[in-house]
């Protein structure tokens, strides 16, 4: 787990503690002190700061809790990983065009650097360490101290009694320290077969010892050796656990949803260790052969309904509700543990509402995955900061932007996240050579997403997607296969522009339901209305139900307001009594919501209607109405007409332009002027570059 962008890290700690409420304070030139952010009271109920954070000589943040926690922990506290307190290095090449894809840093128990392993793409590993002068020495040749990686938690997990838990390699060791209940993981170097001594009594005073193994003959022989010699160096309870088939090692399955509990095969301890002797090499002790359909078994599993139901029947049941981006007087969007899409058209403004759901996340303190396939990491970061995220909240944004398909990356990846994005579904199923038409191709590339969904707090996966260019395909979904709607277990929303926002204009957006696997929202209605605010240096979205809406549920009759100014204003300008056929052609909006404005105009007293027809008696103002809660506004109060000034120097009424989410905001926002003749309040204008941006 890594920032997403440069960083200094005793400034990224130091901000994070800062975040977490634990007060940090100088005590001297590059030396800290602070509350601890693992216990809920941060400071293990002392009244003291227990933590301390300084400078390292090669720029790294020295962390120490003098009361014993984990340096991984602090750092899930922190939500950052323990490599980022280390600086950037470079990204180098060796000869042959391998690129640095991984640093593996191994310390002393003292916290002395003594070498790194680093992992190339193609997957290759070299060895280095410091040379003493700044530099490197490019072989661990007459090295003698051989720590095991993670030594300084693996100790301090030793001293508080807890559970040591051991790797073929270092890439397994860091996405299980994510998934262990307790303790700290760590491998030694080189992978398998290569037991040292040393490690024995580097692990002295551990009293419980699990060795997570890797699926093949290697990874057996590999998990005999330790165990073997950890018995031989009289550890009593050392065990060996193994990913459930097909998975080849710790970080697969753990990337594919699995969970630590649907490791346990056998459990077995050296206290005999005659156990792993005769063992045939890819067979786990006392095995049956059965077992190598365990890869179904967890899907096959029987799922007891008893006490479900039961809670169901008592009025315990708790319904799965959407968890992520708020909707104003109505529940939020996306399914947690579900895959939720956002459709519609390029451009639309999709990209922009993932992103507000990014923003709630990573404000709340919550790492996000975004996998990008339409855009780059310039155009995301510009967005995120006119969104108004600072830099210690968009370090929180895991940013990736693959050329290949998602294949096992979104299960490589190394959580927890409170929210995944996909963007766009149709890119990234081209990159991996899907054919977005082909049922059984797309069903597959979902399986990815839903695995990943299968895990223990799962966070919502929301996949952004397009709907066809053909005028006359079905828009209602998105393009491609209908495989693509069976496989939407959340919630999946169309995207429509009522008005376009671009930079420095304000916006209007529409996300109509197309489906609802949980029943919260009926498909074919407006799960929200979404006023984009755009400034010249900021952007700002505003989800929330239209007025009509808001009314029904609240059992109030819905008052347009902004169409009763506008029908005020026409009558007011009209210089004789006009028909309703007139009103509704002279007056942008629509005819069923101009009818409506005009009965609430007579209802209130602002019209009187006769056999000649409608006439305005005083003018009707959105702005001083409170007619709302039963008061009239008396016609000296009301604010003098602009419009009627306008009319009488022949121009044609305009009424005000606004989309900030007050009452009545809802009707302009779907207004389309009936007659194409008439004004309209909508600024359709347009050019290239805004509709790039947005």
């Amino acid at each position: 787990m890594s920032a997403a962008i440069d960083h200094d890290p005793v400034g990224l700690v130091l901000d994070r503690l800062h975040g977490a409420g634990c007060n940090p304070k100088q005590a001297s030139s590059g030396q800290w002190n602070a509350k601890c952010p693992v216990s809920a009271n941060h400071a293990h109920g002392d009244k003291n700061p227990s933590l301390s954070v300084g400078t390292g000589p090669d720029g790294k943040a020295l962390v120490c809790c003098h009361k014993g926690c984990r340096l991984p922990d602090i750092a899930h506290a922190l939500d950052i990983g323990v490599h980022d307190m280390f600086p950037p290095r470079p990204r180098a090449t060796i000869g042959d065009g391998k690129r640095i894809t991984a640093e593996y840093p191994y310390y002393s128990a003292d916290g002395e650097l003594i070498f790194e392993v680093l992992r190339y793409s193609p997957k290759t590993f070299r060895q280095r360490r410091p040379d003493g002068n700044g530099g490197w020495t490019w072989s661990l040749g007459g090295l003698h101290e051989r720590p095991l990686y993670q030594l300084p938690q693996l100790r301090a997990a030793i001293a508080k009694g807890e559970r040591v838990w051991l790797t073929e390699g270092e890439k397994d060791a860091e996405a299980l320290q994510w998934a262990v209940p307790s303790g700290a993981v760590g491998c030694n170097s080189g992978g398998a077969g290569k037991w040292r001594p040393e490690y024995a009594a580097q692990l002295v005073g551990a009293t419980r010892i699990v060795i997570v193994r890797d699926n093949d003959a290697v990874g057996l022989e590999h998990a005999k050796v330790f165990a073997r010699e950890l018995g031989a160096a009289g550890f009593a309870d050392v065990r060996v656990i193994a990913p459930p088939a097909p998975f080849k090692d710790a970080a697969e399955a753990l990337g594919a949803g699995r969970t630590v509990e649907q490791f346990v095969r056998e459990w077995r301890t050296t206290d005999g260790p005659e156990w792993l002797e005769g063992v045939a090499d890819g067979d786990t002790p006392d095995e049956p052969q059965a077992d190598a359909e365990e890869a179904v078994d967890d899907d096959w599993a029987t799922i007891e309904l008893h006490d479900l139901a039961a809670a169901f029947m008592a009025g315990n049941y708790e319904p799965i509700m959407p968890t992520v981006l708020a909707v104003k007087d109505s529940i939020a969007l996306f399914y947690p543990a579900r895959v939720n899409s956002l459709f519609g058209e390029s451009g639309g403004g999709k990209t922009w509402v993932a992103l507000a759901a990014v923003a709630e996340v990573v404000r709340r303190g919550e790492r996000v995955l975004f996998v990008d396939y339409e855009d780059n990491p310039q155009g995301i970061v510009e967005r995120l900061v006119l969104l108004g995220l600072t830099l210690a909240e968009i370090v929180l944004v895991d940013y990736r932007n693959p050329t290949s398909g998602i294949g096992r990356g979104l299960e490589s990846v190394e959580g927890p996240y409170g929210l995944i994005v996909v963007d766009s579904t149709g890119e990234a199923m081209a990159a991996g050579s899907v054919d977005p038409n082909s049922d059984g191709e797309v069903a597959q590339w979902f399986t990815i997403a839903k695995r990943y969904a299968r895990l223990d707090g799962a966070p919502p996966i929301v996949v952004l997607d397009h709907v066809p260019k053909d005028k006359d395909a079905p828009t209602s979904y998105a393009i491609g296969s209908q495989r693509k709607r069976a496989a939407l277990n959340g919630a999946a929303y169309r995207v429509d522009t009522l008005k376009e926002p671009a930079k420095g204009r304000d916006g209007k957006l529409k996300l109509t339901v197309a489906k609802d696997r949980l029943g919260n929202r009926p498909k074919g209605s407006v799960a929200a209305e979404v006023d984009v605010i755009s400034g010249t240096a900021s952007v700002h979205l505003e989800l929330h139900l239209s007025d009509a809406q808001v009314a029904a549920e609240s059992g109030a009759k819905f008052r347009p307001t902004v169409l009763m100014e506008r029908v005020s204003k026409y009558l007011e300008a009209a210089p004789l009594p006009l028909t309703q056929r007139n009103i509704e052609r002279g007056v942008t909006g629509k005819a069923a919501g101009i009818r409506m404005a005009l009965e609430c105009l007579a209802e209130e007293g602002y019209v009187i209607t006769d056999k000649a027809g409608h006439r305005s008696i005083r003018p009707f103002r959105e702005a001083v109405d409170n007619s709302s809660n039963g008061e009239r506004v008396p016609a000296s109060q009301a604010r003098p007409s602009a419009s009627r000034d306008a009319a009488e120097e022949g121009a044609s009424p305009r009424p005000r332009d606004s989309i900030h989410g007050d009452a009545g905001r809802a009707s302009e926002g779907e207004d389309a002027p009936n007659n194409p003749s008439s004004a309209s309040p909508v600024d359709n204008s347009t050019d290239d570059e805004e509709d790039e941006f947005f």
